[in-house]
């Protein structure tokens, strides 16, 4: 079986190297990472994609040098929006793509504080963000972007918001989660732009969900199989795991996809998005 897979993952190194290049041109990608087990280390999975594409990568250690090794993010241009869950590596000088935040990421950030902290502006802002979000939806149906009088209103609601948590923050310290807060209003009032782009484009998601969805399965590999013996296995599992999961996102049947796998001619990236159209 060993053996089996290595051979499979050779088999697709054209496709991995022309799913790359398919993923470089599309105008919005999603990425996240996860906690891996090998060899009893802790390393890591990342994933890029969208909806019809899905890129996994295996690293033993999580740094901005595996992710240059993936020849993703440092490959990006400036028309490419890139959303994440708050990676702070993407902000690095050395990458040209645009940031788009998760606002559901930001919410549990949010709501985990206000376990602890009750504040009258966090509830604000979370209002504030389902409530654009759900007006969103319904423009979707006719429209395709918010009027400037919107989307300059929920600016400086955001922005009046910001100014009351400092306030909040400066008159009503908390001795244990105080600079929790602090961080956290930093956070908003700094990468503002990031959190809203979804307000003033419509191409750009409200969430990452795709990127959560994509890994659920990893993660549910890790509960089951514990680790993986070696970087060399880790990295034939994502490689064969990128070729079905691209299959399934554009409709072709998974076990017709392993079959041709298993006989060495395996679909081709152009025949699985053909399949899509």
């Amino acid at each position: 079986m060993v053996k089996l897979q290595k051979q499979c993952a050779t088999n697709l190194t054209n496709f991995i190297n022309d799913l790359k290049v398919k993923i470089l041109n599309e105008r919005l990608i999603h990425w996240d990472d996860t906690v891996i087990m090998i060899n009893t280390k802790r390393s890591c999975l990342r994933y890029y994609g969208n909806e019809l594409l899905a890129l996994y990568t295996a690293h033993e250690r999580k740094n901005k040098e595996g992710l240059d090794e993936d020849n993703i993010l440092n490959n990006l241009s400036k028309k490419t929006v890139v959303m994440h869950d708050h990676n702070k590596v993407n902000y690095n000088k050395d990458y040209n793509f645009e940031n788009a935040e998760c606002c559901v990421h930001l919410i549990r950030d949010l709501r985990s504080l206000n376990e602890n902290l009750k504040r009258e502006w966090i509830d604000d802002l979370i209002t504030l963000l389902i409530t654009t979000n759900n007006e969103r939806k319904e423009y979707l149906k006719n429209k395709l972007y918010f009027e400037n009088k919107y989307i300059k209103e929920v600016i400086e609601k955001y922005d009046a918001i910001i100014i009351k948590a400092k306030e909040k923050n400066k008159t009503d310290f908390s001795k244990y989660y105080g600079n929790d807060e602090k961080c956290l209003i930093k956070r908003l009032e700094k990468y503002k732009s990031n959190y809203l782009m979804w307000v003033v484009r419509f191409d750009v998601p409200f969430d990452n969900n795709n990127s959560e969805r994509s890994l659920r399965m990893s993660k549910t590999k890790m509960k089951v199989s514990g680790q993986f013996n070696n970087i060399g296995s880790a990295r034939n599992y994502v490689v064969i795991k990128s070729y079905i999961e691209t299959c399934k996102r554009n409709g072709l049947n998974e076990h017709i996809a392993i079959t041709k796998l298993l006989e060495g001619k395996p679909y081709t990236i152009e025949e699985i998005l053909k399949n899509n159209d």
